[in-house]
């Protein structure tokens, strides 16, 4: 089997795989392949990136399996206008990965159930604020360059304190999802300055003998 995607994709869907995590099934970008489309999927449980593209994969009726994250780290390029990668495996363990222009990497599959990130995606949009970790909103800022955008524009559909939608300008093959910082304590309290920063420092009053 020859599946077919592209670098860049893979690069800005890699950007959401967990670093470390006891959950080992998440330290990788999960592919899933049919005859004519590639699906590329990362979650660190806080933000997801999915990117989908139409492919003429070679002998495949569907395929699913994780590559690992260092894996990925290994795929290099030796042309900047060439963007195409190749998955050469023929059970959907093992097999080869790399740019066509670079060299093939080996690869095993990480052993594990990734999970059915369809049950979070979000049914209805609410467009309620909400507030987000900044490095969750960076990363889709780096996935949105990597995929062709000059300035890595986002666009954040806000869903109160559910999952939020992200879409980036460059493609409309690419959907993020991020979940929004819950607050720590009730409202009043997160409303207000607290006492000692409202209050002037200085030096304690000395009595006169």
């Amino acid at each position: 089997m020859k599946i077919y995607t592209t670098l860049s994709a893979l690069k800005a869907v890699n950007l959401f795989s967990a670093d470390k995590d006891i959950r080992y099934y998440l330290m990788g970008v999960r592919v899933t392949a049919t005859a004519t489309a590639t699906r590329l999927t990362a979650t660190d449980g806080h933000a997801l990136g999915i990117h989908q593209s139409e492919q003429q994969n070679e002998g495949v009726d569907f395929v699913e399996m994780i590559i690992p994250n260092d894996v990925i780290k290994l795929i290099k390029s030796t042309s900047k206008n060439v963007d195409t990668v190749v998955i050469d495996t023929e059970d959907g363990i093992t097999g080869t990965i790399g740019s066509i222009t670079g060299a093939a990497v080996s690869f095993k599959a990480i052993d594990g159930k990734f999970p059915d990130v369809q049950r979070v995606m979000p049914q209805t949009i609410s467009g309620e604020p909400a507030q987000f970790q900044p490095y969750l909103l960076e990363k889709f800022s780096k996935a949105s360059k990597l995929l062709g955008s000059k300035k890595g524009l986002i666009n954040v559909a806000y869903n109160g304190p559910s999952t939020a939608l992200i879409k980036i300008d460059a493609t409309q093959d690419f959907v993020g999802l991020v979940m929004p910082l819950r607050p720590i304590y009730d409202d009043t309290e997160a409303k207000m300055v607290p006492l000692w920063a409202r209050e002037q420092l200085s030096a304690p009053v000395t009595k006169a003998a």
